[in-house]
């Protein structure tokens, strides 16, 4: 464990089920039991800007970037990408 998120800024945190906290930077993924005084690194973040991330009651986690969105099962170690690639996640009248 560490304290300190060694993967860089964290650009989107969410809180899943049991107070998990989660964290992305534009390098790792981090989650924290311990209400964020400790960060474990889980997986490497999509080699892009995180904008969002939400933590659903099943753990599956969904990630925005400006290039897509991606999905993580069940604290898994990798991510999926769910959209078509390049997708402008920013652009007016569309709905992912």
């Amino acid at each position: 464990m560490s304290k300190i998120l060694y993967g860089g800024v964290p650009y989107a945190v969410a809180m899943g089920p049991d107070s998990v906290i989660y964290a992305a930077t534009n390098r790792a993924f981090f989650r924290s039991t311990d209400m964020g005084i400790n960060f474990d690194s889980i997986a490497a973040s999509p080699s892009t800007l995180p904008l969002g991330l939400d933590v659903l009651p099943d753990n599956d986690i969904w990630l925005t970037t400006p290039f897509g969105i991606y999905y993580m099962s069940n604290g898994g170690s990798t991510w999926e990408l769910r959209s078509p690639p390049n997708v402008d996640v920013n652009a007016p009248g569309e709905i992912f």
